[in-house]
């Protein structure tokens, strides 16, 4: 062996870290079943009464942060050890903003500047064709930002029912005697 894998292999810091990363793997096993309870109770809230427990959802929502910060640890992405090293979590996650964004994250967001860039000319172009002093490309302005607005579908809902109902209304076949 070289040196440098001699000395990587004697680095203190290493093996403390193994420790952590066994202690945390155990928790998020624990956390996994945590979850689980999370999940039955609200589903059975929900069936019964027809509303959620609010402070469930609560739980649950900072229980997914934790998970999310173990496993950040876990793949070495922090360095940053969750509960019950820091405080318990509260609220999404928070990622450090001064970090780089991953490649995909990147190729995404450089991928909707040229969409929003190439958007942007060619408004200004069709206001240059449409210049004539009036407001109109105001008006165009405001009708292309309610369109790109996502427009809820209302009939989502009642879809999803209907499947519901088609499925309770099958009929079993006659009974032949």
């Amino acid at each position: 062996m070289d040196k440098k894998t001699t000395d990587n292999l004697k680095e203190e810091s290493t093996w403390l870290r193994l420790v952590f990363i066994i202690l945390y793997a155990i928790l998020l096993n624990i956390t996994q079943f945590v979850i689980g309870v999370v999940v039955v109770i609200q589903f059975l809230s929900k069936l019964f009464t027809g509303k959620v427990v609010e402070q469930s959802t609560i739980f649950g929502q900072n229980l997914s942060t934790y998970v999310y910060e173990i496993i950040r640890f876990l793949t070495f992405k922090s360095d940053e050890m969750p509960w019950p090293i820091n405080p318990w979590p509260s609220g999404p996650p928070s990622d450090d903003p001064g970090k780089e964004q991953s490649a995909p994250m990147a190729r995404d967001s450089d991928r909707q500047e040229k969409e929003q860039e190439k958007k942007d000319s060619e408004s200004e172009e069709s206001d240059s064709e449409n210049s004539d002093g009036s407001d109109e490309p105001e008006e165009e302005m405001e009708k292309a930002e309610k369109a790109e607005k996502p427009k809820k579908d209302a009939a989502a809902k009642p879809k999803a029912k209907r499947r519901v109902a088609k499925m309770t209304k099958i009929k079993s076949p006659p009974k032949s005697e």
